[in-house]
């Protein structure tokens, strides 16, 4: 049976015709019909018959949700700019046709039902849409929604340094990374900046980790205001995995009030003394070597004052 959905309710209402109740259905709309097919217009022929009602539809998640029954053939066109998953997946339960959300440019909702919207063979969407993520999020969950679009995804996303530093797909994503590390390698700190055009937080650190390239890109923000953006960092230990020039461990110390740990290239006291601006908290490993000339014991005592492990100054016999 075919026509408007007052033809239809008409038709299935007279007196003079029987026999209906179990045929297939289609709503006409468009050209020589009255205006578009309503929910209620479906909503009203559906209860007429056990047969497939086939007709298109186009409205709000929220409006299209007033369909009733299943197993119908309604071509649904969604025209929210922003829609859930959890609709979209309750709106593919209500029809057996794909249906078209490619007006959305963001759907949110769980990690769980975003995953389940994207991946559901009646649901299409644009290639480059957005999502945010309400709630927990894991790293393997972020990867696999990042790998869905070429959009944006906006989530916060608590875990370790080391997992953090798993995620995919580079400054596009708005993720809130929160790492709970309190040792933490810069070399993490880094791959989750890359991933991000958020700040990342840093606060759990109490230690930081790594080689001199690491460390001072991590901290670039802190020490050169560049475009390395991790926060909470300013005030923890930092250990170093490399021996340093005096000038590079200067430029370590000057990152943060905690205790930097580090070995200096050896050298003589005169030299160590005038270029290194470490602290007497600073755990600096030196050794001096012996100078042309007898090494001054105020240079000795000055080295002294920049470190809080002893010196080794074997070398020098005189």
């Amino acid at each position: 049976v075919t026509g408007s959905a007052a033809d239809i309710e008409t038709a299935y209402q007279a007196r003079g015709i029987t026999g209906l109740g179990n045929e297939s259905v289609t709503i006409e709309s468009g050209d020589g019909f009255e205006g578009a097919v309503t929910v209620a217009d479906a909503n009203a022929v559906s209860v007429l018959t056990s047969g497939v009602v086939t007709a298109s539809l186009t409205g709000t998640a929220a409006t299209l949700l007033g369909l009733t029954g299943t197993g119908n053939a309604y071509t649904l066109t969604v025209t929210d700019e922003v829609v859930s998953a959890a609709d979209l997946l309750a709106l593919d339960l209500v029809t057996t046709v794909t249906v078209d959300a490619t007006d959305a440019s963001e759907i949110t909702g769980s990690a769980t039902d975003i995953l389940a919207a994207l991946n559901a063979a009646g649901i299409d969407t644009t290639a480059n849409i957005d999502f945010t993520v309400d709630g927990p999020l894991t790293v393997g969950q972020a990867n696999a929604l990042a790998a869905l679009t070429t959009g944006a995804v906006t989530a916060t996303i608590t875990d370790t340094a080391s997992n953090l530093a798993r995620l995919t797909v580079g400054d596009v994503n708005n993720y809130t990374l929160i790492e709970t590390d309190a040792t933490v390698a810069a070399s993490d700190l880094n791959a989750m900046d890359a991933v991000t055009d958020v700040t990342v937080d840093a606060t759990a650190a109490t230690t930081v980790t790594g080689n001199y390239a690491d460390i001072m890109e991590a901290y670039a923000t802190v020490s050169y205001g560049e475009d390395t953006d991790i926060g909470g960092l300013g005030d923890e230990a930092i250990v170093v995995s490399e021996e340093l020039t005096a000038s590079e461990a200067n430029d370590i110390v000057g990152l943060t009030s905690g205790v930097v740990t580090a070995t200096v290239v050896a050298g003589t006291a005169l030299d160590l003394q005038v270029t290194l601006n470490s602290r007497a908290t600073d755990k600096i490993s030196l050794t001096v070597l012996e100078d042309e000339v007898a090494t001054d014991v105020f240079n000795l005592y000055a080295l002294d004052g920049k470190t809080s492990v002893a010196i080794d100054a074997s070398a020098v016999t005189s």
